[in-house]
């Protein structure tokens, strides 16, 4: 009853044209944009390969770490802790610095401490890199889709959105096929760095893309 007396919803942005509600009308924004079309296909890379490592973990547990329940919990329970720390420090210190550069710096921190689950290293080591690694996601979501959604006219927002989320839900169920067949033939630390390094990549891409465009804005002559 509060909500609905004093809450007054914003104004919603009516599509100019059938056309714009589509995926491809998404799809081809994002297409046209430098930033968006590089941090996209980096976005997907890097979800996908967040799958595979996901995946390879109770196998990593039941082979290298005596298969105890709790250490999986433990690996599990530390990233998701590191998140819920990580939404606490955005939402308080995010907005004092420049989207682009916070979301393209932090990245890297968020996926340097992933390649310790592809050594061999107590239990503990890797239940502090997936903290780690947990406190950046926030850090670097915050900013990024901030970014994303200000480069984006309201119309659009919803079907290049989407992109992002068709393309992950098609390429992530390739990745775990592969990834099946090889978790059980190699094992876990093969299929670990192979994961780590194709996300770093992802990563890398995407620094490289938010710091070109940071640095392009920055040269821009303003409008007279």
């Amino acid at each position: 009853m509060i909500v609905g007396l004093f809450v007054r919803p914003a104004a919603r942005v009516r599509a100019e044209r059938d056309e714009d509600r589509s995926v491809l009308a998404g799809l081809r924004f994002v297409r046209r944009d430098p930033l968006l079309r590089v941090w996209t296909v980096a976005i997907v890379g890097i979800d996908v390969f967040w799958t595979v490592l996901f995946a390879a973990l109770p196998v990593l547990v039941l082979t290298r770490y005596g298969g105890h329940p709790e250490t999986l919990g433990w690996l599990f329970g530390a990233f998701g802790v590191g998140c819920l720390a990580g939404s606490v420090v955005a939402f308080r210190f995010v907005r004092s610095f420049d989207p682009l550069l916070l979301a393209s710096t932090a990245i890297l921190a968020q996926a340097a401490p992933i390649w310790l689950l592809a050594v061999p290293a107590p239990a503990w080591v890797l239940v502090a890199a997936l903290g780690v690694s947990g406190l950046f996601n926030p850090i670097v979501n915050a900013p990024a889709g901030s970014v994303m959604l200000s480069r984006t006219p309201p119309v659009l927002r919803a079907s290049a959105g989407s992109v992002t989320i068709c393309l992950t839900a098609v390429l992530t169920p390739i990745a775990l096929t592969v990834a099946g067949p090889a978790l059980s033939s190699l094992g876990a630390r093969p299929v670990l760095v192979v994961a780590a390094a194709g996300q770093m990549l992802a990563v890398l891409l995407f620094s490289w893309a938010g710091l070109r465009e940071r640095e392009r804005l920055r040269v821009q002559p303003l409008p007279a």
